[in-house]
């Protein structure tokens, strides 16, 4: 559990990485939060999806909103315009990225429940099936 969350924290970090590098609130790579999302879902449960999820969110508004205004520096190799973005483009990559963000957290979590209940159906099947073979 504790690697795992490690895990998750450290894809966080290098997801916030390349969205800082690639544009910030308009980075192609704030899909990633997402998949970080799924994978604790996955790995650990429905509520570390939702920590998860609220740790990406944070870190998303964290360095797209700053970069945005200017207030974070942007990586020195990219133009200072590409980063620099209007009220409006800003409040759309950010509602538009936690929106999906939160859909996917929901359907993680789902997915994660059916999962947990799946597994519980299996070893009931396997315990039934193991008595009846001894009774044969």
């Amino acid at each position: 559990m504790r690697l795992a969350s490690a895990q998750l924290a450290a894809d966080l970090a290098i997801v916030t990485g390349l969205v800082w590098v690639s544009g910030g609130a308009a980075s192609v790579f704030s899909f990633l939060y997402g998949i970080v999302v799924l994978v604790s879902a996955l790995v650990i449960g429905n509520r570390a999806s939702q920590a998860v999820a609220v740790g990406a969110l944070l870190l998303y508004t964290l360095v797209g909103i700053p970069l945005a205004n200017g207030w974070l520096p942007h990586p020195p190799d990219q133009p200072e315009t590409r980063y620099l973005l209007a009220a409006s483009e800003v409040g759309f990559s950010l509602l538009s990225n936690i929106v999906g963000l939160l859909l996917v957290t929901l359907l993680a979590g789902n997915l994660a429940d059916r999962l947990h209940r799946a597994r519980g159906e299996l070893r009931r099947a396997t315990a039934s099936a193991a008595t009846f073979a001894r009774l044969a």
